[in-house]
């Protein structure tokens, strides 16, 4: 064939892969581009869609006819040759997403970025000397003297597509593989049919088809099972969060079971804490603190309020009568090895949030608003929120319940106690919040 012929043959199917990267490319764009796996194969058919325009320039601008022919033909050849290991990257980060949470080795993407470093240099210098590709002084493109190493590089990036799918097969159904493989295979089977057939657009159309097939039978697949892999990660996220609140609640039992009168205080006192903290932010107060998140750390933490008591001796802890002097300072110690504890077992969560939160209810709940409690002697908003909230609601819990060596009052009288102690002991806007969830505090109490 000559070269007019071959030229007008390119054109067409130039225009042919084109279409079917268009209507790939629009049938993604209306789908949500925020999942990784739908937006990488997006820039891989893009990636593409330039190569296919890229090629089909070069055979549309050959010559010297042409008024457009300089620089033009030459940007679209750089364009070519150059958009090659960009899509290689698109088709890895695309399998990398799919695969999530499976890890790809690092290594793995540094080889192929390195090798595609080295050929785009090739692809530089050969812009200049004719490295890869020639355009001759009548403005036709050539194959360079060094050709054949860009062969070498095609291979690399061919074989490495191949390598995930293999390595990975586990993870994908036989459609998937061959769908997957096509990126690899079309484009090697062309690149041997065009070796009797030079001058023809085949090795684009190779990839022009397997991203065809990747969409057609493999895409959706993908998307399913991305889908399934989130649901799986949610599952088991949802099965960590009652696992922690499972440890949390037998932790603060644990440390009451040794007081048989007292047994649901901590289950009590987070309720208290929760009813209170929804109240608070109803009326508006704290709202840079008091967000819906915060609410639910919060109630989950309680639990853990007093669990410092573990290290305090039964002989303090359960004691008839009044304490020494030095038995109460033994007996206060329980915050700080409270936050201590917390601390080491919240610690796994990698929430500093909660984290925060945790350590602050345990360590700090016995602080009161005029800077007298303990152990920090902390005043007013210097003292963390949850601990305000906490220290109310472990205080009535104490006044209306029996506990170890208590006469428990009524709500009303308890109420009174809160009351009276605003600016001393409580945060004001708390105890007048914590006033008003009076009726609550009646369904809670037995």
């Amino acid at each position: 064939m000559t070269r007019e012929i071959t030229n007008v043959l390119s054109i067409g199917i130039d225009i042919y892969n084109i279409v079917i990267c268009g209507f790939v490319i629009l049938s993604l764009a209306n789908k949500n581009l925020k999942k990784q796996t739908s937006l990488w194969f997006f820039l891989l058919t893009v990636s593409i869609l330039i190569f296919n325009i890229a090629d089909m320039a070069n055979w549309f601008s050959e010559g010297t006819a042409k008024p457009w022919h300089s620089p033009y033909l030459k940007i679209m050849t750089f364009i070519y040759y150059a958009a090659v290991p960009f899509s290689v990257f698109f088709f890895m980060k695309y399998l990398k997403h799919f695969l999530h949470p499976v890890e790809m080795s690092e290594w793995f993407f540094r080889i192929i970025g390195f090798v595609s470093i080295l050929y785009l240099v090739g692809v530089i210098l050969s812009a200049i000397t004719g490295f890869y590709y020639v355009i001759d002084a009548e403005n036709y493109y050539h194959r360079g003297s060094y050709y054949a190493v860009s062969l070498v590089f095609d291979a690399f990036f061919y074989i490495v597509t191949v390598i995930p799918v293999i390595v990975y097969r586990k993870h994908f159904n036989l459609p998937t593989k061959i769908a997957l493989l096509s990126y690899s295979l079309f484009p090697i089977i062309m690149v041997l049919v065009q070796m009797n057939l030079y001058g023809l657009s085949l090795v684009n159309t190779g990839m022009t088809l397997s991203v065809l097939m990747i969409f057609v039978y493999s895409h959706r697949d993908l998307e399913s099972s991305f889908l399934h892999y989130e649901q799986q990660a949610e599952k088991a996220t949802e099965k960590l969060i009652r696992f922690q609140e499972h440890t949390i609640n037998c932790l603060s039992n644990l440390v009451e079971s040794g007081d048989s009168e007292g047994g649901q205080h901590a289950q009590r006192t987070s309720l208290f804490v929760q009813k209170l903290a929804i109240q608070t932010q109803k009326d508006g107060y704290y709202p840079e603190i008091l967000t819906d998140n915060y609410i639910r750390m919060m109630t989950k933490a309680a639990p853990l309020h007093d669990i410092g008591k573990i290290c305090t001796p039964d002989a303090i802890l359960f004691k008839n009568g009044p304490l020494t002097e030095k038995e109460r300072e033994i007996a206060n110690q329980h915050t700080i090895n409270g936050g201590r504890i917390v601390r080491d077992i919240v610690k796994f969560s990698e929430n500093q949030d909660f984290i925060d939160i945790s350590v602050g209810i345990a360590r700090n709940h016995h602080e009161w608003w005029d800077g007298s409690g303990f152990p920090d002697k902390l005043a007013g908003e210097n003292i963390p929120l949850c601990a305000r909230m906490m220290a109310i609601a472990n205080a009535f819990d104490v006044l209306v319940f029996k506990h170890h060596n208590n006469t428990p009052v009524s709500l009303e009288e308890a109420l009174k106690i809160i009351q009276k102690e605003s600016g001393t002991h409580f945060d004001p806007i708390l105890v007048l919040e914590f006033l008003k969830i009076r009726e609550e505090l009646i369904r809670i109490l037995p």
